[in-house]
């Protein structure tokens, strides 16, 4: 197997735990520097600089479908309008229409927009298009959570990173959500690092173990 995508593949799925508030609107508190900030968490809680963050928010299907794509400013205004502060916005999608399939079908998840079409090959109309979302929810004072990774296989996801890796097999329509566990979560490259880690994987440690 190639250690290299196979890293890819383990860092893929640490990945799928991470989102970023980013913060979308000029109006709202800044770090003294001109720029918005980010929210930040402490003691578990959200806060914009000082103060403490309250929200509601929603996922918003603004990225995949062409129809979507075309109502992202109409569905980020009403979004607005109902009160919601914070938008959570899928910023990947991996392979096209014959690689890993999606549970549902192409109509609901279509691959014409993925943000990686190959090792290698990246979409920059995907990135140009978040760059577009961004744009819109700050004119919408909305906050945008950036999904970069998951294991659905409706985007490619995870899966589509271990068959890349040379891991078959992974996706399983006779499992439950068309994920086969045990070829999906063999990953010695990430259950070590987790047991040894001291609070979090560490990067070094996933490349640490990839080697051996």
């Amino acid at each position: 197997m190639n250690k290299k995508l196979f890293l890819v593949a383990a860092l893929a799925i640490v990945g799928s735990a991470a989102a970023l508030f980013l913060v979308a609107s000029p109006n709202v508190a800044s770090n003294g520097g001109g720029t918005p900030e980010f929210v930040r968490q402490r003691g578990g809680r959200f806060f914009v600089g000082q103060k403490p963050f309250r929200f509601v928010g929603a996922n918003v299907a603004v990225m995949y479908r062409d129809e979507d794509r075309e109502r992202m400013p109409e569905t980020l205004r009403q979004a607005a309008a109902v009160g919601i502060r914070v938008v959570r916005v899928w910023a990947f999608g991996e392979g096209g229409p014959n690689d890993v399939k999606p549970v549902a079908d192409f109509d609901d998840w279509p691959r014409t927009h993925s943000f990686r079409l190959a090792p290698g090959q990246w979409n920059e109309d995907a990135f140009v298009h978040l760059d577009k979302v961004i744009a819109e929810a700050a004119k919408n004072k909305i906050y945008v959570q950036l999904c970069l990774t998951n294991w659905w296989r409706d985007t490619g996801g995870v899966t589509q990173y271990l068959r890349w890796a040379g891991v078959e097999g992974a996706d399983d329509d006779k499992q439950p959500f068309g994920i086969n566990e045990e070829k999906a979560m063999p990953l010695p490259t990430l259950r070590r690092p987790a047991r040894v880690g001291r609070s979090t994987l560490g990067h070094d440690r996933l490349l640490e173990s990839s080697k051996k």
